[in-house]
């Protein structure tokens, strides 16, 4: 367990580490080993679509876990809004005690306005269509897009970068976000399955 002190900066030696998905939480410290016994006070609150599937699942996180090797104790708190029909989840979770003292160490998933995503924010700009098709992408500054049909604006909506893999937009008369991998390649945008080529800069 070497790299860690009370109060220490955290490294890639010592951190915590979020393992989080749509379905499924779990929380490690990087330098602690051996088992672990969980205290849990966590609550979880659910909103569902109109056909009844569960929407969104907020976790709000407030547990403390000992590791039976060191009998080390890190309370841990947070939250996590999981989407379960999308597939992904936003979280932002703090853990306090053991080797960390009382130096809150921190992991959180990606924000789109946290500037890490800036490079695709740039290059996704513009209007984009598909081959053979006469609807299209326009993106704009400001996470904001408009879809088109001949160059007229039928719907506009949001974007967001959940990650360097993953792109969130949400519209009029959709139930929830859609969310999907993403890819920019030069002039070409694959996206929900879609293989887009931009036809208009900025």
């Amino acid at each position: 367990m070497a790299g860690c002190a009370p109060g220490a900066t955290p490294t890639s030696a010592c951190a915590l580490k979020c393992n989080i998905d749509a379905e499924n939480y779990g929380f490690d410290v990087s330098c602690e080993t051996g088992s672990t016994t969980n205290e849990m006070n966590n609550s979880t609150s659910l909103k569902y679509d109109s056909s009844g599937q569960v929407s969104e699942a907020i976790v709000s996180v407030d547990q403390k876990q000992t590791y039976s090797s060191s009998g080390n104790t890190y309370h841990i708190v947070g939250t996590i809004t999981a989407h379960p029909i999308a597939g992904y989840a936003d979280y932002d979770i703090s853990a306090t005690g053991g080797l960390f003292g009382d130096t809150p160490q921190v992991c959180k998933s990606a924000d789109s306005s946290s500037g890490d995503n800036s490079s695709f924010q740039q290059e996704i700009l513009g209007t984009w269509e598909g081959a053979g098709s006469t609807t299209g992408w326009k993106f704009l500054s400001g996470g904001e897009f408009e879809l088109l049909d001949k160059g007229v604006v039928v719907n506009h909506g949001t974007y967001r970068f959940l990650d360097n893999e993953r792109l969130q937009v949400d519209m009029p008369g959709l139930d929830q976000p859609l969310a999907g991998s993403f890819s920019i390649s030069g002039d070409t945008l694959t996206f929900l399955g879609q293989t887009l080529t931009r036809v208009n800069n900025p």
